[in-house]
């Protein structure tokens, strides 16, 4: 039953059913494949997410989180340093002008995590044998709501392009091919929902057909996931700070109680009304909000994108009693009327953003897409950290002549100079050097083009993933004239489980 389309037989199941409040397993992964791997915003993700379950999930739960090395008392987590780290200006100088990292790693240090009730290490035999006491114990009803913060990669070299893996600690990992066999040893009637913010996890999108081969046709088990990118490209996050939440789960989690990781306010989540945020409504939040370069897909785009398509334009159909098939063209309202609040959510508030009116033809969108591609910031074939004639060569060289063993690439550290009590009287000397300010003002260029370049990034961004939602409107609207009824059945299925809450169901 579709929550939009369905109210009157839903009320009619309410009142002629007795129910039970059903049990929802949730498995988390998190953390890194290594300390060095092993980020505190991953630890931040696990730790904000338990919370919001504690505040949403009130009901009948089991929850096995599998974060890093588990509950091995070592440092395993890396943090960033901020608090006790000594102003030491001319070593950040130098270290720009040596092209080194943060000198002598003071930005980073290493702790134990601090995720509290785990199960075990992010370690692929010990989330295999968690799906398998899951199959043993769930009854008809209960649900699986996996969710994973960790690390990711691409497929292997000549394989399906889709295989690719969630990163486990000790260098292991879990691939798609794999996950999916582990998945199929749940009860049949067993629904899934995925949230999944590592790097390439929109492969598991495929977890969706038999054995992960579209070949095969659609699973008989009904899967759903959200996912932060696609399957080909990397995700954001992975931070050693946690004040930047700047990342999927920040806001997919955080639309449920309407703030992100770090407070900020999320108004407007619960797109329908209905007093709760489904998973829906989060996926639309992190689509509208999300500051990243992620392009966020869901199962039914995946789905769409396989069965449907877009009519091309000046396409006619061969026959002439065949309904045609809708093409990107059209005014842009005229595709909001039968879609659901989250989605027209998502058109409008992109539309609102990039100053796009709604009257205006769908078609404008890709226009000014591609239009926005052509007006590059910094000039033409401008990319950041391009090089070019920082100043960098010439003010080394002076620090050279003036302090020659603060020249030296390999011992430079070492000086007695870079006392942390003389680097302020030291700085001072070194601003006085003839290429010192056409440095900086070079340097400062540089950040305020890489700024500009990277708000130009993320606006392509956002009309990309307004393209995409349109586009996956226009499939749903021809799916029916090209799947099989089979096909369209699981789009619905599909639908009605991405639409779903996070608090507890009833089990009749």
């Amino acid at each position: 039953m579709n929550r939009y389309y369905g109210p009157l037989l839903a009320l009619g199941l309410a009142l002629t059913a007795t129910y039970t409040e059903a049990t929802d397993y949730f498995l988390t992964i998190g953390g890194g494949y290594s300390p060095a791997g092993n980020q505190a915003s991953l630890e931040a993700n696990v730790q904000f997410y338990q919370r919001i379950l504690k505040d949403k999930h009130p009901g009948p739960r089991v929850h096995d989180i599998f974060f890093a090395d588990g509950n091995d008392p070592a440092k395993d987590l890396q943090v960033q340093a901020t608090s006790d780290r000594p102003v030491r200006p001319v070593t950040e100088l130098l270290s720009a002008l040596h092209r080194r990292g943060p000198p002598g790693g003071a930005w980073i240090r290493y702790r134990n995590h601090e995720v509290s009730g785990i199960a075990g290490g992010n370690e692929p035999l010990l989330i295999r044998q968690a799906l398998e006491r899951i199959a043993q114990t769930a009854q008809p009803g209960d649900r699986l709501i996996l969710y994973v913060t960790a690390h990711g990669d691409e497929a292997l070299e000549d394989d399906d392009p889709f295989n690719t893996s969630i990163s486990c600690w000790g260098e292991t990992e879990i691939r798609m091919q794999e996950f999916t066999r582990w998945l199929d040893k749940l009860p049949e009637s067993m629904p899934v929902v995925m949230v999944m913010a590592q790097c390439y996890c929109g492969g598991f999108s495929h977890v969706m057909y038999e054995g992960g081969d579209p070949e095969r046709g659609l699973s008989k088990r009904t899967r759903v996931g959200f996912f932060a990118q696609r399957h080909d490209l990397p995700a954001a996050g992975c931070r050693p700070d946690i004040e930047n939440d700047e990342e999927y789960s920040s806001y997919f989690w955080g639309a449920m109680i309407g703030q992100s990781r770090t407070g900020k306010p999320m108004p407007g989540c619960d797109a329908d009304g209905s007093g709760q945020v489904s998973f829906e409504e989060a996926h639309a939040q992190a689509l509208i909000a999300g500051q990243t370069i992620d392009i966020l897909l869901k199962t039914s785009d995946v789905l769409l994108e396989q069965y449907s398509r877009i009519r091309r334009t000046g396409e006619d159909s061969d026959d002439q009693n065949e309904k045609p098939l809708l093409g990107m063209q059209g005014p842009i309202e005229s595709l909001l009327a039968e879609v659901s609040p989250a989605t027209r959510r998502v058109v409008v508030e992109l539309c609102r953003e990039l100053e796009l009116p709604l009257t205006g033809d769908v078609a404008d969108v890709s226009a000014a897409l591609r239009k926005h591609r052509n007006s590059v910031p910094g000039g033409p074939g401008f990319r950041p950290g391009r090089r070019s004639n920082s100043g960098r060569r010439e003010l080394l060289a002076e620090v050279t002549a003036q302090w020659p063993e603060l020249g030296d690439p390999e011992k430079w550290e070492q000086s007695d100079l870079l006392k942390p009590k003389d680097q302020t009287a030291l700085l001072k000397e070194m601003e006085a050097l003839p290429s010192y300010a056409n440095y900086l003002k070079r340097r400062e260029d540089r950040e305020k083009q890489a700024v500009q370049w990277d708000q130009h990034e993320l606006r392509e961004v956002k009309y990309r993933r307004l393209v995409a939602t349109l586009e996956s409107i226009v499939r749903a609207r021809n799916l029916p004239l090209m799947a099989t009824p089979e096909q369209v059945a699981e789009f619905q299925r599909v639908l009605r489980l991405e639409q779903t809450e996070l608090a507890p169901r009833a089990r009749k």
